[in-house]
């Protein structure tokens, strides 16, 4: 299982990361986690690799989304 995870919050993004993996690893399901500082990166990440599970930071990708579109 591929999954990304995207906020702007270092912090939050490495324990979600290693949450995952655990949890993953405890019941023998392989799985790649990949981390994303904004919504840019995650696009540009999600052109190269497509994703199984996305946990997005919902204030963040709003700010960015309304920054770059007209709603």
């Amino acid at each position: 299982m591929k999954i990304a995870i995207c906020d702007d919050d270092q912090v939050f993004r490495e324990s979600t990361a290693i949450s995952i993996e655990r949890l993953f690893e405890e019941r023998n399901i392989r799985c790649s986690v990949q981390t994303f500082e904004n919504g840019e990166k995650l696009i540009a990440g999600y052109n190269e690799e497509k994703f199984d599970a996305i946990f997005l930071d919902i204030v963040a990708a709003a700010n960015w989304f309304s920054s770059k579109y007209t709603i």
